[in-house]
């Protein structure tokens, strides 16, 4: 027996030993599939420049002991499983999936959403200018009263000065001068926020745990189809109403998150042999500052 094996047609052509090609489906990736053959060297050879020229990834090839013989493996991503060939149009072949993502950030007292209503309590009430000043008066009383002041000199919004003893009782004055308090209106809130926050604030406690919600887009296709990483209004916050008409998150998966808004994080893009995928977070919040973050975007 030879070393080497020959195989031989009628014709004297070596021919090349193909196996059925091995068809997978993956929700996250779609249709996959892989081809195995045997033969000599050149046939494989002249076999892998044809399965790279048609767009196969990764194609290996690896030498048997023993002679002349190879092994080929070529593997796809863009693939009809009705023709085995790769597709006529790879954009059928965009696989979609939304998943429910866990995170936790740290922020600061200053934001719980019951010490912004009262800071936009006070906006509201002295307007826009005036209102402002106010804020940051408010803010700054705190502020030194923690710091252990026992006065503090401050001017309203026309410009005359005052000085007030520190105390929780004119801290409180403060607040319910510059804002709106009566059950119903609009802006109303309750004062024990503000004792909860100087408390908090007299026991060293800056920061509070905020688990969020976040929803992950896995998109998956053929390098030659038209999915790319659109980075347009990353950064910016989105209405639920976006994310389910826009966007396209199935509403089972909306359904298990409280109203809000989510904000779109740049997306990652890789690339694994002729397979292409994109991921894209969207970060929910309960609320948002519209200086730092603009309008929500609707849909």
């Amino acid at each position: 027996m030879p070393d080497a094996p020959v195989w031989t047609t009628e014709g004297g052509a070596a021919p090349i030993n193909a196996e059925p090609l091995e068809l997978v489906y993956t929700r996250e990736a779609g249709w996959s599939a892989t081809y195995r053959a045997n033969g000599r060297a050149a046939e494989i050879k002249a076999e892998a420049d044809a399965k790279i020229a048609a767009g196969w990834s990764p194609v290996r090839i690896m030498s048997k002991a023993g002679g002349d013989m190879h092994a080929l493996t070529a593997e796809s991503s863009a693939i009809d499983p009705a023709t085995g060939a790769p597709a006529v149009t790879p954009d059928n072949f965009i696989t979609n999936v939304w998943n429910i993502l866990g995170n936790e950030l740290e922020k600061d007292l200053w934001e719980k959403p019951e010490i912004q209503y009262i800071m936009e309590a006070v906006k509201a009430q002295g307007g826009t200018t005036a209102g402002v000043h106010n804020a940051v008066v408010l803010r700054s009383a705190i502020d030194a009263y923690i710091r252990g002041n026992t006065t503090f000199a401050y001017k309203d919004t026309a410009g005359t000065d005052y000085e007030i003893n520190l105390t929780m009782t004119e801290i409180l004055t403060l607040a319910t001068a510059a804002t709106i308090l009566a059950p119903g209106t609009v802006h109303a809130f309750d004062v024990l926020d503000l004792i909860g926050l100087i408390g908090a604030l007299s026991s060293g406690v800056e920061k509070f745990p905020v688990s969020q919600y976040v929803l992950e887009h896995t998109a998956t296709g053929p390098t030659n189809s038209s999915l790319r990483g659109v980075t347009a209004n990353t950064n910016r916050v989105h209405t639920r109403s976006y994310m389910l008409n826009v966007a396209g998150v199935p509403q089972n998966k909306l359904d298990a998150i409280p109203d809000g808004v989510y904000m779109k994080k740049t997306p990652t893009v890789t690339t694994d042999g002729d397979k292409l995928t994109v991921k894209t977070q969207w970060w929910w919040a309960e609320t948002w500052n519209i200086f730092a973050l603009g309008t929500a975007i609707d849909g």
